[in-house]
């Protein structure tokens, strides 16, 4: 007789009492044999708890995972009832390769996390979960903390006392008696822009001595891992080496939840269907294979009991309320199809290149520690309204910053978060008005004085040689130095945007104007926090120049920035000070050599790498940027 998930939450209650009963095992198992139409006689709690575990290894060796749950925590903890989480434990039991794609709060890693956890007391001795996340702090206060939470709250102890050992400083829950091999092990990855062997070396291994009627005499590997968006590029190499292992007899899986916030990212590339990323499937693609064989399940927020009947149904899934909200951000907006309905931002969908929040986090000033280089960028004006820009920037490490309001905060280890790290920074310092003229060589004599005042280096200058410009940067070239001239609308540098990419910004950028804005994105992107602004600067109209950008994606992945001319036809300003902004991190990277990172790459051999590098400057420039004089002349 099997029973319902309705029945096995009744179950459930009686285990766990209420405020008239206290918890009582002997309870849950006399209504369980009555309930099986059997003879309720127990009266032992050790009777009562063998008799409850052998049915929830029945129900875990007959896969009803979803009816073991309804039993362990019924409804307060994690509830069965709504179809999501019902569709999670339907599609990951299937595949080897699973990817859980979906909007805010829509339970993919919640669910993951318990299904895992179910499946591992299905085995434990000879099972093996990793719970993956992209740093110590996300592990311990979300994937670890949900999964030992569920584990103390099971209504029925899988796991005997004497034998169990929790160590929650080292993410860590198992069986003494399986070993450090086996159990769930929390693994934060080591940040690298290549593979970091975090998780290559796991696979199953032959210790069963009496074989098990699925698995053999092999053990069993689960990779659970989360905000898989912002996970870098090069961790999901490593995924190979396990997966080799994969079969048909379930021996390895792999399981990645992520929000799609980006078709540039390495999860979404790999969860693209055969088909792509098309418009129209917005209302009918669920569930797929993707063109790189992993199986997608996607959650949309649109598809919720609470959206569909108005109401809060299920706490912790998203609201109506929360979904209109997204609604009236516009639904071509990115935010909608992302956050409302778990599905990247296509082609005709409206995207700015930068957040508002990101643009308002990065007001503040570094601490730089060591040599710091001392840089321009120069956005020239020859033609129209525009105005002539100079930036004026530093770079190098910095141990911590302080924000516009007053609070210092130092680098961590992106790993280990109690520990110091110091940081690649970009800072802004300075943007300044040139006089316009319509002779180059004033502008260039301007241009060259005023670097001369701050102590920068010809080639550490970036000059817009766009049409009329050609002239300035030549003119500089000539008589002052090795000045780094850029030319708009050419086509991508081909050199990588930070240091944990692995391919050039060819594979990802349309033309140089896309490299630079999206170098920005990425450089501001909190994930890395490479970029800083002195208060100093005038917050408007940067900031509206920085988060008003438009951009497209176009076909294989690549994205499209607009148009100066199109965001000027559009906004009925020109963005001057943003565009002499995004011109500095092409310096640091194409003549430099140098990437910030979750991985900083301070010094790289790059074509100007040995001649400008930092350990190359002479004794007076060392002094002088330990002085101090550097930031008197800013002032």
């Amino acid at each position: 007789m099997s029973l319902s998930l309705d029945q096995l939450r009744v179950i459930h209650s009686a285990i766990v009492g209420d405020e008239d009963n206290p918890p009582s095992l002997v309870n849950g198992a006399n209504l369980l044999l009555h309930t099986l139409g059997e003879e309720a006689r127990l009266d032992r709690e050790d009777h009562a708890l063998e008799l409850l575990r052998t049915f929830v290894r029945g129900l875990l060796e007959d896969e009803a995972y979803d009816l073991a749950a309804g039993l362990m925590w019924g409804e307060e903890l994690f509830d069965m009832r709504p179809q999501m989480p019902k569709d999670v434990f339907r599609f990951l039991p299937k595949n080897s390769k699973n990817l859980l794609q979906g909007a805010c709060s829509t339970t993919k890693s919640f669910s993951s996390v318990a299904w895992h956890l179910l499946d591992y007391l299905r085995d434990p001795k000879f099972t093996a979960v990793k719970l993956i996340a992209v740093n110590e702090s996300h592990l311990k206060a979300n994937m670890f903390a949900h999964m030992l939470g569920m584990f103390r709250a099971c209504a029925v102890p899988m796991l005997d006392e004497d034998d169990l050992v929790i160590r929650e400083a080292d993410n860590y829950l198992g069986l003494r008696s399986s070993g450090n091999d086996m159990g769930i092990d929390g693994v934060a990855f080591r940040q690298s822009r290549f593979g970091s062997g975090t998780i290559r070396g796991y696979k199953p291994k032959p210790y069963r001595k009496q074989a098990h009627p699925k698995f053999g005499h092999m053990t069993r590997l689960r990779i659970c891992g989360d905000e898989g968006q912002h996970w870098p590029a090069g961790q999901f190499s490593d995924l190979n080496s396990p997966l080799a292992s994969a079969g048909d007899n379930d021996l390895v899986k792999v399981t990645i939840s992520f929000n799609p916030v980006d078709m540039t990212l390495p999860i979404v590339q790999m969860a693209e269907p055969e088909q792509g990323w098309l418009e129209g499937e917005l209302e009918t693609l669920y569930e797929w294979k993707s063109r790189q064989g992993w199986y997608v399940l996607r959650l949309d927020a649109a598809l919720c009991e609470n959206v569909v009947q108005r109401k809060l149904l299920y706490p912790g899934f998203q609201t109506y309320e929360a979904y209109m909200d997204y609604m009236r951000a516009g639904d071509s907006s990115a935010r909608y199809y992302v956050e409302a309905r778990g599905f990247p931002p296509v082609k005709n969908a409206v995207n700015t290149v930068i957040p508002g929040s990101w643009v308002n986090g990065c007001w503040g000033e570094a601490t730089f520690i060591g040599d710091v280089l001392f840089l321009a960028s120069v956005d020239l004006a020859y033609a129209g309204d525009d105005n002539a820009i100079m930036g004026v920037f530093r770079w190098g490490q910095a141990s911590g910053w302080r924000t516009r309001t007053g609070t210092y905060h130092v680098f961590k280890d992106r790993i280990n978060p109690a520990r110091d790290k110091p940081r690649m920074i970009l800072q802004l310092d300075q943007l300044i008005t040139l006089v316009k003229a319509a002779d180059t060589i004033t502008v260039a004599d301007d241009i060259m004085a005023r670097c001369k005042e701050l102590g920068i280096k010809p080639e550490h200058v970036a000059l817009d040689k766009t049409g009329m410009g050609a002239g300035t940067w030549s003119h500089l070239s000539r008589y002052w130095g090795n000045v780094f001239g850029i030319t708009w609308g050419e086509k991508p540098s081909g050199t990588k945007i930070i240091a944990d990419d692995r391919e050039g910004s060819e594979k990802l950028c349309d033309n140089n104007v896309s490299e630079m804005w999206w170098s920005i994105r990425r450089w501001m992107d909190p994930t890395v926090g490479a970029l800083i602004i002195n208060p100093g600067v005038d917050q408007n109209p940067l900031t509206t120049e920085l988060t008003y950008r438009r951009y497209w994606h176009l076909h294989a992945g690549k994205i499209r920035v607009e148009s100066k001319e199109e965001y000027k036809a559009r906004q009925k300003f020109s963005p001057d000070r943003a565009d002499s902004l995004v011109m500095m991190p092409q310096l640091i990277r194409v003549r430099l050599g140098e990437f910030p990172g979750v991985t900083d790459q301070p010094k790289y051999a790059g074509e100007f790498g040995a001649s400008v590098s930092h350990e190359t400057l002479d004794e007076d420039d060392r002094l002088e940027m330990a002085s101090g004089d550097y930031a008197e002349r800013l002032d």
